[in-house]
């Protein structure tokens, strides 16, 4: 497992007490965070950010993965196996691949993400400008955001 797996995994289901986050300027289209925490690991600092309204949306995006997958299995595996993406959601055995239930399942994540900073601000003010400079970047190179 990767080291940014391992710390990820650690931190983002580690205990603690999170903040309320309160915008300075309401942007409808901009999902701010709504709760962060900041947490000192090994050196570093982090800010664990954790938007409410964003777990029902990952929780019914791995539902349609998991059908997705249901459907592609009954098609044949092989073409799940290359595909990074799907393949963590996957059992891969000698013969056989199934669903991974375990990680479809998998809720502790949803609506939380995790920024490493230096800076000597607020964990409120460096998830907020955070979000910001990402939607304006976002926008500019009208791009969308990219999952691993």
């Amino acid at each position: 497992m990767c080291r940014v797996s391992v710390v990820k995994k650690e931190l983002l289901t580690r205990a603690g007490r999170y903040k309320e986050v309160t915008p300075e300027i309401k942007r409808s289209h901009v999902s701010s965070p709504q709760k962060v925490k900041q947490v000192l690991h090994e050196g570093k600092r982090y800010v664990i950010c954790f938007n409410t309204k964003q777990t029902g949306k990952d929780a019914a995006e791995r539902e349609g993965i998991r059908k997705w997958l249901e459907d592609k299995l009954k098609a044949g595996a092989k073409t799940l196996v290359g595909n990074k993406g799907y393949r963590k959601y996957l059992k891969i055995a000698k013969s056989t691949v199934r669903i991974d239930q375990e990680k479809i399942r998998e809720e502790r994540y949803d609506g939380k993400w995790m920024l490493t900073t230096n800076m000597d601000m607020s964990p409120e003010k460096i998830a907020l400008k955070y979000k910001e400079v990402f939607c304006q970047v976002k926008s500019i190179l009208e791009t969308k955001p990219v999952y691993q």
